[in-house]
C-alpha cells in the first residue's frame, strides 16, 4: 500500500471510531457511570436497565451528571449512597425509579 493510501485510511479511522463510540446506548452509559461511581457491575447493570425503562432521556442525562464522578467517592459508594445523591436532583420520578431499581436489583 502506498503511504498516501495509509494516511487516507488513518484519516478515516478516527471519524469512524468517533461514530461508533457515539452509538453507546443510554443503558450502557448509565451502567458505566454507576460502575465508575463505585457500584458493582451486576448492580449497575440491573439498575441501568430499570432506570432506562422508566425514565426519559432528559432524566437519564440528569443522572449521568451525578455519575461522572464529581462528589462521589467510588471507593465508598453504596447503593443507598447513590440513591441519596440521586435524591439531590429534586425529581420525584427519578427518585422513585432509583428506589425501585435498588429494591428490585437487591432481591
Amino acid at each position: 500500500m502506498k503511504p498516501a493510501s495509509i494516511r487516507a485510511l488513518g484519516a478515516l479511522a478516527i471519524p469512524a471510531a468517533l461514530l461508533l463510540s457515539s452509538c453507546a446506548t443510554p443503558e450502557s452509559r448509565i451502567r458505566s457511570g454507576l460502575v465508575r461511581a463505585g457500584l458493582s457491575e451486576p448492580m449497575a447493570g440491573c439498575m441501568a436497565s430499570t432506570l432506562t425503562d422508566r425514565l426519559s432521556n432528559a432524566q437519564l442525562r440528569r443522572i449521568a451528571t451525578l455519575t461522572d464522578g464529581r462528589g462521589i467517592d467510588p471507593n465508598r459508594t453504596t447503593v443507598s449512597e447513590m440513591v441519596r445523591h440521586i435524591s439531590t436532583l429534586g425529581d420525584p420520578e427519578i427518585l422513585r425509579a432509583a428506589t425501585a431499581a435498588t429494591i428490585s436489583c437487591s432481591i
